[in-house]
């Protein structure tokens, strides 16, 4: 056979006759065959929650602080006449109104009155004014005038003042022998308006026991303890408050000063002494005031000094 017999044979088979060899696929960019799906990982145990500390416990050191808490005081013995009640008055100081002022009108003026009456009525003497004004170290002298149970003060500038009044001579109401009257009050003064401020006075409680009538503090007591004083005038009730002064760890938790007083028991009474129970003092102190009111308005007062009970 010729050449060219022999070469279309063998095209002829090529064309005709399958190839065992797979043609080589075309190259593609394909994406990676995503993953098999897993099951999530199940989260970490929680830690188990500490039991709550019972009353005898301390709170964990990891929990937030806790404001501290105080054992609750004691009951007090049922005394004829003598009612007792947890004190929660905030001993604010009572608002002053005030009144348009013109050139030449005081900057202060109201009442000085005792017992519902006009104060010189109780002492025969003239009142005598002092002042202090809020950030300064110098007294302040301004003009005061004072006729019956008026008064009026001149001349203050505007700002935040503290005023107190005394009649120091003694006198007499009714069979009560008087050693003087006094009374305080802060107020502030704004320009153009006058400042009204009544002034109910008040002579002093005197504590049985002492020899001027103050009871002397800073010492320490054995609980009970009884608190007496002597009779101001007929038909006087006495409220007596007892106070305790806050921890420096309590002061910080409750965000008061260092050194803070509170009221937290309270008796009324017709009698002249109370006996008081009171748990031991610890890292803080006791004190108390007495006010004596007649026919509803306060007549007397007087403040015993810091003590402890062991």
């Amino acid at each position: 056979m010729h050449n060219g017999g022999v070469r279309g044979l063998f095209l002829l088979l090529a064309t005709s006759v399958p190839i065992c060899v797979p043609p080589e696929p075309a190259k593609q960019q394909t994406a990676p065959e995503p993953a098999l799906p897993t099951a999530p990982a199940p989260p970490p145990p929680a830690a188990p929650k500490p039991p709550a500390p019972t009353a005898n416990e301390e709170p964990s050191p990891a929990a937030p602080p806790k404001k501290a808490s105080r054992p609750p005081d004691p009951p007090q013995e049922d005394q004829p006449g003598v009612e007792f009640d947890d004190c929660n008055c905030d001993c604010k100081e009572p608002s002053t109104p005030s009144r348009p002022s013109g050139r030449g009108d005081p900057s202060v003026e109201g009442e000085l009155r005792f017992d519902g009456h006009p104060a010189g009525a109780a002492v025969s003497a003239k009142p005598r004014f002092f002042f202090s004004r809020e950030g300064w170290r110098e007294p302040v002298r301004p003009r005061t005038e004072a006729s019956g149970e008026r008064y009026a003060v001149f001349g203050l500038r505007p700002g935040k003042y503290f005023m107190s009044v005394a009649f120091e001579a003694a006198g007499k109401w009714g069979r009560t022998r008087l050693r003087g009257i006094a009374g305080s009050a802060r107020f502030e003064v704004a320009a153009g308006a006058t400042r009204i401020v009544d002034l109910d006075l008040v002579t002093h409680v005197h504590f049985r026991g002492s020899p001027d009538g103050h009871w002397v503090g800073g010492g320490v007591e054995k609980s009970p303890m009884t608190v007496a004083w002597e009779p101001l005038m007929d038909d006087v009730e006495y409220e007596l408050r007892v106070w305790r002064t806050l921890t420096p760890r309590e002061c910080a938790d409750q965000g008061y000063p260092k050194g803070t007083a509170k009221c937290f028991l309270r008796a009324m009474t017709k009698q002249t002494g109370v006996q008081l129970t009171l748990r031991p003092s610890g890292d803080s102190e006791y004190s108390y005031s007495i006010f004596a009111k007649h026919n509803g308005r306060r007549v007397g007062d007087a403040s015993g000094g810091r003590f402890r009970i062991r």
